[in-house]
């Protein structure tokens, strides 16, 4: 993708790449720090990197006893912080470390008990859902009011759930949005109350495979759920009001899917990836009150 004039003075070099494959990359809410994730040997050992926009520099984030590492959760309510997961020599049964990008230090925050596979973090940077897998092959769902609180099973599965935005807590933390099984056995979309362990089902698939969904920028209610059909994302805004953005998005360019990255605070701007199945890949910032968009990543640009 080539640059105008009026973008090329906007840019300057952040880091450099020798080699390896970098992916997911985050701007962190204290607007300083940039996070990205490395594979440097494209053997699935990969380290959580972090760029320091004003004084320069990249550092690896990823402790040394680690052989691969992901970024758990950011979040505008904690700006300074992140949490990781952080993988044991066999990738599996995930530690959670709190970073302190400011100093660039790591911590542990909490610690598998050879269970969980996957963890749920609010948007305080509290870790108070764990999804654990069984001996039979199934998997639950369990949660805590708080870091220094009791772990409670509130919920069962035969299958997994998918691995990346099957979960959310609501922005006051009351309710828990995840992905599960129905009560007519296919994917649905499920609100626990977080207090009472009530289930309401939201959303069904009816046969499809819900693969994500966003909640609606406050943080409390459901927005859009994105289904896979066909190797192909079809994604239902349950906000009609939304309707118009989420189609806006389909049409701005043909791939086989496409998901929310992120969100400006006032909602305006998104950044949206499109994966085609075969792997290319473009990422888009558009911004919904002027209706332009702009290239950011282009994986075939150049080609």
């Amino acid at each position: 993708m080539a640059l105008s004039d009026a973008q090329k003075l906007k840019v300057r070099e952040l880091v450099t790449f020798n080699s390896g494959f970098v992916g997911y990359p985050r701007w962190c809410f204290d607007g300083r720090h940039f996070l990205f994730t490395m594979d440097r040997e494209g053997k699935g050992n990969t380290h959580i990197f972090c760029a320091d926009i004003k004084a320069g520099g990249t550092i690896d984030l990823t402790p040394s006893i680690a052989s691969g590492a992901e970024l758990l959760s950011l979040s505008p309510d904690v700006p300074n912080e992140a949490l990781i997961t952080v993988y044991d020599k066999n990738l599996n049964c995930p530690d959670v470390y709190r970073l302190n990008l400011g100093k660039g230090k790591f911590a542990i925050d909490t610690k598998n008990d050879g269970k969980v596979t996957s963890w749920i973090a609010d948007n305080r940077l509290r870790v108070r859902g764990a999804i654990k897998s069984s001996k039979n092959g199934g998997f639950s769902l369990e949660i805590r009011d708080n870091p220094a609180s009791s772990w409670h099973q509130v919920m069962k599965w035969a299958k997994p759930v998918p691995a990346e935005n099957s979960a959310a807590f609501s922005r006051d933390g009351k309710k828990l949005f995840i992905v599960g099984q129905g009560s007519k056995g296919s994917d649905c979309l499920l609100r626990l109350d977080c207090a009472t362990h009530e289930k309401t089902e939201l959303y069904d698939g009816k046969g499809d495979i819900i693969n994500g969904f966003t909640l609606t920028s406050d943080g409390m209610s459901l927005e859009a759920v994105s289904l896979l059909k066909r190797a192909r994302t079809v994604w239902n805004a349950v906000d009609s009001s939304m309707a118009p953005r989420y189609e806006m998005l389909r049409k701005l360019y043909r791939a086989d899917t496409f998901s929310i990255q992120s969100r400006s605070r006032d909602n305006a701007k998104w950044i949206v990836k499109y994966m085609h199945e075969d792997g290319p890949y473009r990422i888009y910032l558009y911004n919904f009150k002027s209706g332009k968009s702009t290239v950011l990543a282009d994986s075939e640009a150049g080609q």
